[in-house]
């Protein structure tokens, strides 16, 4: 079970996504130019033009991720925040189910009924724990966000 911590946590985070975007499930930040991700995979970089530096995150980001926001979080929680287009939303899903299948824990599901989707590794209390959230699209949408969250959740 979550801590009422990581859950203020995510509600922070999503709002701040949220307000940043102007509202909706898009995470519209403007344009990026594509970085490196080093042996994890390729991420894009930050809304702002500076480089993101994710080679100490465990979880890759695909190559087409946007307006990359990396390290929200405290207290050894590290979560990154991105964008795909609306057209990559599926290759994304899919991107991750293969990454979370190769993975030594298994790693569970959800599905929402808005047409979210969150792969959440199964570990004990205590342990450190991955959870991917790709956010379901809105008529209209031309981006869907994404994040990455990787820490010890209480």
């Amino acid at each position: 079970m979550m801590s009422q911590r990581w859950m203020a946590t995510i509600v922070a985070v999503g709002l701040a996504v949220l307000v940043a975007c102007g509202g909706g499930d898009d995470a519209d930040a403007g344009s990026s130019d594509t970085g490196s991700n080093g042996a994890n995979g390729t991420a894009g970089s930050s809304s702002g033009g500076a480089s993101t530096d994710l080679d100490g995150f465990a979880v890759p980001l695909p190559g087409w991720a946007e307006a990359v926001t990396p390290d929200i979080g405290s207290g050894g929680l590290d979560v990154v925040l991105f964008r795909v287009p609306i057209d990559e939303r599926d290759a994304t899903v899919t991107f991750y189910e293969e990454w979370s299948g190769k993975q030594s824990e298994s790693f569970l599901r959800t599905d929402s009924a808005a047409g979210g989707v969150t792969l959440q590794s199964d570990v004990a209390a205590g342990e450190e724990k991955t959870i991917i959230s790709i956010l379901s699209p809105r008529d209209g949408d031309d981006f869907v966000s994404v994040s990455v969250s990787r820490g010890v959740f209480e």
